[in-house]
């Protein structure tokens, strides 16, 4: 589902969270705003999830764990807030994770370590701490 570079707003439709089906979502460079839907962790066939360039907020949330099979996540250049969740350093097949540009706090997981397969982290430009 590739819906990138539209003039969408409102919130990430929840809907989405009961599309076991999908495979890949870009809804990157609109103009949604709002929380990340904690229903998105239902799409446990998920690969690539792009909801860079918007202006979502609020926390990522911890029922993303479901997300077994998702292998990209960009999140970046939005206004996320709180910590990373540490449950992140436990979806073993993330290889590109980006969540730059956003006011993400705290201390950065060490769970993120222990991810096999990563091969890019970018989590520059947020109110990350030691």
């Amino acid at each position: 589902m590739y819906l990138s570079r539209n003039k969408f707003f409102g919130t990430v439709p929840m809907v989405l969270g009961s599309m076991k089906w999908v495979k890949n979502i870009d809804l990157s460079k609109n103009m949604l705003s709002g929380g990340l839907p904690p229903s998105l962790g239902g799409c446990e066939s998920l690969i690539s999830l792009d909801l860079s360039l918007n202006k979502l907020s609020g926390s990522i949330p911890s029922t993303w764990i479901n997300l077994v099979s998702i292998r990209k996540l960009d999140l970046s250049s939005n206004e996320l807030s709180g910590e990373i969740p540490p449950e992140l350093g436990q979806i073993f097949a993330l290889e590109r994770l980006d969540l730059s540009k956003n006011m993400l706090t705290g201390s950065v997981p060490s769970s993120l370590a222990n991810l096999p397969k990563l091969k890019m982290l970018d989590l520059s430009s947020n109110l990350l701490s030691r």
